[in-house]
């Protein structure tokens, strides 16, 4: 049985990766937003990224992303957008093997602990491969900055 890559708890029959409630509570919208990407074209656009100076500090490879709204019978979809985005997104690296894995499950266990956690999922690419997401706590739902400390 499919696990909701959300809260791992299975999926009923008709779901895709996500419990309805689940995607609401991450994404703000009943179907999770697509992500119509891959690592392997991700490289081209980490550059465009890089060139055009607006990248997330930390070692990780990291990307700032944001919902664009489909329209009447479109799907919303993930668009990267450099710094002021509403999410990061952290997608499998070849040095580590299953990193975006071991950092969701490390923010559960983190929950678990009664710990408090930015909100966190995984996601898969369009190839079906798993990333990180997290949603910045430090932008409002427009994507201002909050200040912070």
């Amino acid at each position: 049985m499919a696990k909701c890559l959300y809260c791992y708890k299975e999926l009923n029959e008709g779901e895709k990766d996500f419990h309805k409630a689940c995607s609401r509570r991450m994404f703000g919208t009943p179907s999770a937003p697509e992500l119509p990407y891959t690592r392997k074209n991700l490289t081209d656009l980490a550059k465009q990224v890089i060139r055009s100076q607006t990248t997330l500090t930390g070692v990780q490879a990291k990307l700032s992303l944001d919902i664009n709204k489909g329209g009447r019978n479109e799907t919303d979809r993930f668009t990267i957008v450099g710094l002021w985005g509403r999410y990061i997104l952290k997608p499998q690296t070849d040095r580590f093997a299953h990193l975006p894995e071991l950092e969701d499950l490390t923010m559960h266990l983190a929950e678990l602990a009664k710990m408090q956690v930015v909100p966190h999922s995984l996601i898969r690419f369009a190839d079906g491969e798993l990333c990180y997401i997290t949603r910045r706590i430090d932008r409002t739902a427009n994507g201002d900055k909050l200040p912070m400390e």
